[in-house]
């Protein structure tokens, strides 16, 4: 018996079993110990950690909050300048379209007739491109709503040309424009945009061309996929896109 006891004993030369056990017992209670010495530590520190994490958090929303109530505040003061800056420009640029109207209505030579037609067209330009710059909501989006209405090409044609013609004339540069004949006198677009694009077409001509002449080349683009027909719009065109050189 002593010698399976002695077996089992990992205290050789001791005859006490019960001090030994005594003595195990001891050991994995100072184990145990240390075990939870060392959790409790690491739970302390890890409380530390997530204390200075939540500290972060706060001082972080609070930075946010006062972010977006200075930038709240800045698109106020941004709508009510560009709401102020509405005012002020169209009460000039109306009187400016209305005096304009008034000079075309009258018995005008056709020269004079021309330049008042000009600044007409010039102001409704303007005064469109104002809308959109002053809708501080398509600003923002990043998008602007075309409109969709039959115009007369060659109306926007010239009235695009007759806003840079002083200038071509002036460097010396022919400036003219050439339509296809199978082109449709009306067409369905958006004028203002149209014109515009006319207009940034023309001035990087103008900015390119030293010498020599621009010409506008207008046509049916017969390699363009038609669009699909509004049936609840009236639409009674024949689908066909226009190109532009």
């Amino acid at each position: 018996m002593d010698s399976r006891i002695g077996a089992f004993d990992p205290y050789t030369g001791s005859d006490n079993v019960v001090d030994n056990m005594a003595v195990l017992l001891e050991k994995y209670a100072n184990d145990m110990e240390d075990l939870v010495r060392k959790r409790t530590a690491n739970l302390q520190q890890r409380t530390l950690e997530l204390e200075e994490e939540r500290a972060r958090t706060q001082t972080l929303l609070k930075d946010l909050k006062l972010a977006k109530e200075v930038a709240e505040k800045a698109a106020t003061s941004k709508q009510e300048f560009l709401a102020n800056m509405s005012h002020e420009i169209r009460t000039p640029m109306n009187a400016v379209i209305g005096m304009s109207r008034m000079l075309m209505e009258s018995d005008l030579p056709p020269d004079l007739y021309d330049c008042a037609e000009t600044i007409e067209s010039s102001g409704n330009h303007l005064m469109a491109l104002i809308d959109d710059i002053l809708d501080y909501s398509k600003i923002e989006s990043g998008h602007l709503t075309l409109e969709r209405g039959l115009l007369d090409m060659t109306y926007v044609i010239e009235s695009a040309m007759k806003l840079v013609a002083s200038n071509f004339l002036g460097k010396g540069v022919v400036l003219w424009y050439n339509v296809d004949e199978n082109l449709p006198t009306q067409v369905y677009g958006d004028l203002v945009r149209l014109r515009q694009i006319l207009l940034n077409l023309l001035s990087n001509a103008f900015k390119f061309t030293a010498t020599g002449f621009v010409c506008v080349k207008v046509a049916v683009d017969p390699n363009h996929e038609p669009p699909k027909a509004d049936n609840n719009s009236g639409d009674n065109n024949n689908g066909k896109w226009v190109s532009y050189v």
